[in-house]
């Protein structure tokens, strides 16, 4: 496991607390994006622009005025509407991201301790009111990602240490057959030596018992 091929778990993470932000501010966010919206249309239709036009410049205003009336008058309804969307995008983000661990992290999960309490609480601070603000879904799955890359690193360098020794081993029994096989030709040129110079000894001493 590393962070790049973690990146796709990571972008989806943050992208689904993006939007359950949007939604817990949906009270703020909704009057902003209607402001913004105004506007432009206005603008648009009377050719002006907000940059260089007084025109421009007082549509915004009114827009911006009209839009936090409006925000006003409604936060009564987009807060609670935004809270219940949240949670919508909470659980459906959960089950995005177990369906997505599921196919391609399974080891992520399958690896750590008390995976089932740190995603039970990824999904409180999803669920609950004034938790919800918090990034859940990012946090526990960076959190999970991040000790299964150091669960991975430390199972490399065990496996290196154990990869080293045994070639160690290996490379000891070969110099120790090498010697072997050397001692045991050495040997054999030995005997070879001795029975040759026996053989060459034997007629001269029957030439001397004649």
């Amino acid at each position: 496991m590393t962070v790049w091929r973690a990146a796709p778990l990571l972008v989806g993470c943050i992208a689904l607390d993006a939007v359950r932000a949007f939604f817990v501010g949906l009270w703020i966010f909704a009057p902003a994006l209607g402001a913004f919206w105004c506007t432009s249309a206005v603008n648009g239709a009377l050719g002006t622009s907000v940059a260089g036009d007084a025109v421009g410049k007082e549509v915004f205003v009114g827009c911006s005025t009209a839009a936090g009336v409006a925000g006003g008058a409604t936060s009564e309804f987009l807060a609670p509407f935004g809270a219940f969307l949240a949670i919508i995008a909470g659980i459906f983000g959960w089950l995005a991201v177990g369906f997505f661990v599921a196919l391609f992290y399974r080891r992520t999960i399958r690896a750590q301790r008390g995976r089932h309490l740190w995603l039970f609480a990824g999904l409180v601070l999803t669920e609950v009111p004034f938790l919800d603000i918090i990034p859940g879904i990012t946090v526990v799955m960076w959190r999970m990602i991040k000790r299964q890359i150091k669960v991975e690193k430390k199972a490399l360098r065990e496996w290196e240490k154990v990869r080293a020794a045994t070639r160690a081993r290996e490379r000891q029994e070969q110099i120790a057959a090498m010697s072997e096989a050397r001692a045991r030709q050495q040997a054999q040129a030995q005997e070879v030596a001795t029975t040759e110079q026996a053989e060459e000894e034997i007629p001269e001493d029957g030439l001397l018992a004649t």
